[in-house]
């Protein structure tokens, strides 16, 4: 189940980051990843299975997770390791 859940949160990263990354390149954006990402708090709701889920909740754990794969030298791609990131913040 766990495989699944970080699965579905990889997917809406991905299909956030390629939003994100559009838009930006057409347009200057006065948020970051985190904040631009937070607008669509519905998709991670149902991702995470947690509908309790606030947009300042998910701000705060997509910023930890990007932050914490910075600081480590990883192989692993950042949407993947976000992911797991975000499902264990949320499942503590």
């Amino acid at each position: 189940m766990e495989n699944t859940i970080k699965s579905d949160v990889r997917d809406v990263l991905e299909e956030i980051d390629i939003a994100y990354h559009g838009l930006v390149a057409y347009q200057p954006m006065n948020t970051d990843y985190a904040g631009f990402a937070s607008m669509a708090v519905a998709q991670f709701r149902d991702a995470l299975r947690d509908p309790e889920l606030t947009r300042e909740e998910l701000g705060k754990l997509l910023r930890k997770g990007i932050k914490k794969h910075r600081a480590r030298d990883t192989e692993v791609s950042w949407t993947k390791f976000v992911a797991s990131y975000m499902v264990k913040a949320a499942n503590a």
